[in-house]
């Protein structure tokens, strides 16, 4: 018996939900307390950070928390290898 879903028919459960606009993402759900990250790319192609100044941002009214490589510790993000496992730094 095949395992891959390429070629075959697949079954959409949640089809007749989304179309019909009754379908719940986790954008619908509200919980008192819940915090949005809004995350800032850089709008420089090549540069190079020397400083980051977060004093205006971390005032902002709303404002819980300011992230950046030097106040979240250490970087791990997922690498593609033989069979897609492996985190690496």
């Amino acid at each position: 018996m095949a395992t891959s879903s390429i070629g075959r028919d697949t079954p959409r459960v949640d089809g007749p939900l989304k179309v019909s606009g009754k379908a719940q993402y986790a954008s619908d759900f509200h919980f008192a307390g819940m915090l949005y990250a809004v995350p800032v790319a850089a709008t420089i192609a090549n540069g190079r950070v020397t400083a980051i100044d977060a004093a205006l941002a971390i005032r902002t009214p709303g404002v819980r928390a300011v992230f950046h490589r030097a106040n979240i510790g250490k970087i791990f993000r997922s690498t593609f290898g033989p069979g897609f496992q492996g985190v690496t730094d």
